[in-house]
């Protein structure tokens, strides 16, 4: 069981807006999917950024029966120029179990 995903970001201030097309395989099965997140992040000094946002997932196929809505609580911790650390919170309701 696995997610194959690719997405775009796009940021302006304090909101962003990401957009991705996917692959969900289980062991049964494999379905295609798209999602759209809009959300705000929160520069708060040069080393924490803040995030809250709201995914919106559905399937290509009525058939697959998967819908999900997640909010998605975030934190980075810049460790230099072109590294961080990462930390997300997810709360999901739906049809899908990841």
């Amino acid at each position: 069981m696995g997610r194959t995903e690719v997405g775009v970001t796009l940021s302006e201030g304090y909101y962003y807006l990401r957009s991705a097309t996917g692959l969900k395989n289980t062991s049964t099965d494999s379905d295609g999917y798209y999602s759209v997140e809009p959300g705000l992040k929160v520069k708060l000094n040069n080393q924490w950024t803040t995030k809250v946002g709201y995914r919106y997932r559905d399937a290509y196929s009525e058939s697959a029966n998967d819908r999900t809505t997640t909010l998605r609580l975030g934190a980075d911790y810049n460790l230099d120029d072109e590294s961080s650390l990462t930390a997300v919170y997810d709360r999901s309701s739906g049809d899908a179990d990841f």
